[in-house]
């Protein structure tokens, strides 16, 4: 999969998240141990945040549990964070972020890394109409499920 590759589904990207390799800064909860087993699973709800005060990116959009944990970072590199951020400022739209892959350790890759699916739907939606649309639509078609 490339760095972000478009989705013709609910108009919408997926993308690899980046930053899987750190520990959380203020509890310092190693972020690799979050995605261990089934601490992460692909179709799972996460929440974006986006982070202007991050002096790495202006457009930054943290990865979230929906608890609160952060996974990592939607990627600066290839305009996603911006893309993002912009529309989650605007408030015309909501969001929907889902686990789409999950690549486990091998001997190639030592890191658990994932991917997530974002995207945007009319404001008034519940999340669980959300949900409801994204398993009828993306989850259904690309994994099988």
């Amino acid at each position: 999969m490339s760095q972000s590759r478009e989705q013709d589904v609910l108009g919408g990207f997926e993308t690899k998240v980046r930053g899987v390799k750190f520990a959380n800064a203020e509890s310092g909860l190693k972020r690799q141990c979050m995605l261990e087993g089934e601490g992460l699973k692909v179709g799972d709800l996460l929440v974006l945040k986006p982070v202007q005060e991050n002096v790495h990116d202006s457009n930054a959009v943290g990865v979230f549990t929906q608890s609160g944990i952060q996974l990592g970072w939607i990627p600066q590199r290839d305009g996603s964070s911006a893309r993002v951020t912009k529309k989650i400022d605007s408030r015309r739209w909501k969001y929907g972020a889902f686990v789409s892959e999950k690549r486990e350790r091998s001997e190639d890759h030592p890191l658990i890394g994932f991917s997530v699916f974002v995207f945007f739907v009319e404001p008034d939606l519940s999340d669980e109409e959300i949900q409801r649309r994204f398993r009828e639509r993306y989850r259904t078609s690309k994994l099988g499920t």
